[in-house]
């Protein structure tokens, strides 16, 4: 209790010094919170902009060159480039074919050049492996207004079922359970194919002479393929979506090292990456402004400790000679430093607080604007709804323990100084000296 009260009346007696060291303190706490803020701040826009970008990469044939044979893509390719990073993938394999149904051709149809001849086709039948990934209807453009998807069974066994659209079921008076046949060029056979879905295109405009969209089992095509003969089937792309958006960049990696030039990599991050990086500039700068705050705030507190200590050098003397253990001095020197840390933390952390709030609005206002570029550059553009999204971060409770951590370990390397200064300290040369 002596050693608490005589510190006590230290602190107050030498009032300026202890209030230089309380203001050094707290300027430190308070930088080290607003640092902690604009980094948490910039971690969590970032993961929040990948999580928003999707975690999905489409794998698809770069521009053509050279001999067509030798740039496939295959689904064995594709099983191939599977990870353990990947949690579904799916397929897109458009099929250009043609429906025996009466008059389909007034309803749509479009030329196309098979082996030099000239056919006309009047649907393009799109299997796939996920329905419920398909984009237009993931977010809501389309629709299925009666029946549903094929089912999990009806894909694994590739079940012949279609869902046809809206304009092509009123058209034509399908209905779904009803049936037409469908004729595969490639195959040169026909299937009869049942409707288990009808579908509405929102907010679009038919145009009759655009072909009418079909979605059917991959599976399927595969079976009627290989019926004829055909063993490798050639698809335009492919989607895989992984567990977690932070796998994209090591998945695209990996990917490019098994698949080989020729292909591409995408993936769903328009500008992200540079729209990104006043984001990751900012926590890079936050990272180097803490550790710079922690070293500099030592080698302060340092100097300040030597200094305090060596202008006390007299009644460190009076003290030892009254026969006052150096371990005793010593602990009141830490008891001190104890009390002035208390004193800074309180100040600082309220302070703190206040400026941690400015950064954090200043935060915001990056963000917006980095959406104002993106929106001033890429008009015309459908962005899908990517935009840079700034977190108003919300210190908790692990940020404040440990500035509270930074600052006690700041003041014990000061303490440190004044203890190997104390410790080399001997009464009766200091007090001749003062003589």
């Amino acid at each position: 209790m002596n050693q608490l009260s005589r510190s006590m009346k230290n602190l107050f007696r030498l009032y300026g010094r202890t209030a230089l060291m309380v203001a050094v303190l707290s300027v430190i706490i308070v930088l080290s919170m607003v640092g902690f803020t604009v980094r948490e701040g910039a971690e969590q826009t970032i993961a929040k902009a990948r999580t928003n970008a999707g975690n999905s990469v489409t794998l698809s044939l770069k521009a053509f060159t050279g001999n067509r044979d030798s740039q496939k893509l295959t689904d064995e390719l594709v099983k191939s480039i599977l990870t353990e990073d990947v949690e579904a993938y799916d397929i897109s394999a458009g099929e250009s074919v043609i429906v025996n149904l009466p008059n389909m051709d007034q309803f749509s149809s479009a030329p196309i050049n098979y082996k030099g001849k000239e056919i006309h086709v009047n649907a393009s039948l799109n299997p796939n492996l996920l329905p419920e990934r398909i984009e237009n209807f993931a977010n809501g453009k389309w629709e299925v207004i009666d029946g549903r998807f094929y089912n999990e069974a009806e894909q694994k066994s590739g079940a012949p079922v279609v869902v046809i659209d809206e304009e092509m079921a009123n058209h034509f008076q399908l209905k779904v359970g009803d049936r037409f046949g469908i004729y595969f060029y490639d195959a040169d056979a026909t299937k009869e194919v049942t409707v288990t879905g009808i579908y509405r295109k929102n907010a679009e405009k038919v145009n009759l002479n655009l072909l009418t969209n079909m979605y059917t089992p991959y599976r399927f095509l595969k079976n009627v393929l290989t019926e004829s003969g055909i063993k490798q089937i050639t698809i335009g792309s492919a989607t895989f979506y992984l567990k977690d958006a932070s796998f994209v960049d090591r998945f695209i990696e990996q990917g490019k090292e098994k698949a080989g030039p020729k292909f591409q990599f995408t993936a769903n991050d328009v500008m992200l990456k540079r729209l990104l990086a006043p984001f990751e500039n900012m926590r890079s700068f936050a990272d180097l402004a803490i550790k710079a705050v922690l070293i500099a705030g030592a080698a302060v507190m340092m100097l300040l400790m030597a200094i305090i200590t060596r202008e006390r050098k007299k009644e460190i003397g009076i003290l030892r000679s009254l026969g006052f253990k150096k371990s005793t001095v010593m602990l009141q020197f830490v008891t001190e430093a104890l009390a002035v840390a208390l004193m800074a933390l309180a100040i600082g952390l309220a302070v703190g607080r206040v400026a941690s709030d400015t950064a954090s609005q200043q935060l915001l206002n990056q963000g917006m604007k980095v959406n104002e570029q993106m929106q001033h550059s890429m008009q015309g553009f459908d962005l899908n709804g990517q935009v840079i999204e700034a977190v108003y971060p919300s210190l908790g409770i692990t940020t404040y323990l440990l500035v509270v951590w930074m600052a006690l370990l700041i003041t014990s390397v000061g303490t440190l100084t004044s203890c190997s200064m104390i410790v080399r300290y001997e009464p009766i040369k200091i007090l001749a000296s003062e003589k």
